[in-house]
């Protein structure tokens, strides 16, 4: 994903964490309740790469889309709201264990999908199916145990797929965060917001640089 899209996302998902925040911090200070630490913790910037993971829709920290040969490249073309004008590539996860399960990926358009760069051969898209009448399509995204990469291609699609979503296993598309995020953070009174949104190399500077609603 860009910077400044991944920057912009960030920054509106900011209101839900710091009234989390201000939840988890209530003043006077007194002791922590049992199983919460009397401390504060660093959030990390959501990448690809990051073993955090704290978006219900792994697609919010996925990179911007790339060639089908080369997703990682990040060179496709893309439209003003960042999802590809014609076939691409997305690197979604790199180097990230643990993330075995069924993914829910749903897009508008008509394309084949596949899972390439795998290290695990049981990671595979199946069960896909399409809704003429909305133009949609779905397909499962099955992440097998071993797996650590996963990286997409979309072809087929004349103007290139919108509106891609991977919903991680067990989570609703209404969902914003992960669970386990979410009860990771719970043990915690305080919240650190600087690397989640790159305060100190955040690229955006005109208020036209921002992620617009709706990606």
């Amino acid at each position: 994903m860009h910077p400044i899209r991944r920057a912009g996302r960030r920054l509106r998902a900011l209101p839900v964490l710091l009234a989390a925040a201000a939840l988890a911090s209530p003043a006077p200070v007194r002791a922590a309740a049992p199983g919460r630490h009397a401390l504060g913790v660093n959030i990390a910037a959501p990448s690809d790469w990051d073993p955090t993971q704290p978006y219900a829709d792994a697609m919010k920290s996925a990179r911007r889309f790339g060639s089908v040969a080369r997703p990682y490249d990040e060179k496709a073309a893309v439209d003003a709201r960042g999802w590809p004008t014609g076939d691409a590539g997305v690197v979604v996860m790199v180097g990230v264990p643990h993330m075995a399960g069924t993914y829910r990926l749903t897009f508008t358009g008509q394309a084949r999908v596949d899972a390439v760069n795998t290290t695990d051969r049981r990671t595979r898209v199946g069960r896909t199916s399409r809704d003429a009448g909305s133009n949609t399509t779905s397909a499962d995204v099955v992440v097998g145990p071993a797996e650590q990469n996963l990286f997409l291609t979309f072809t087929g699609q004349a103007g290139g797929v919108k509106d891609v979503r991977l919903m991680r296993p067990g989570h609703g598309p209404t969902e914003l965060f992960s669970q386990p995020f979410l009860a990771r953070l719970a043990r915690f009174r305080v919240l650190r917001f600087m690397d989640f949104l790159q305060t100190n190399s955040n690229i955006q500077v005109q208020w036209a640089d921002r992620s617009l609603p709706g990606f």
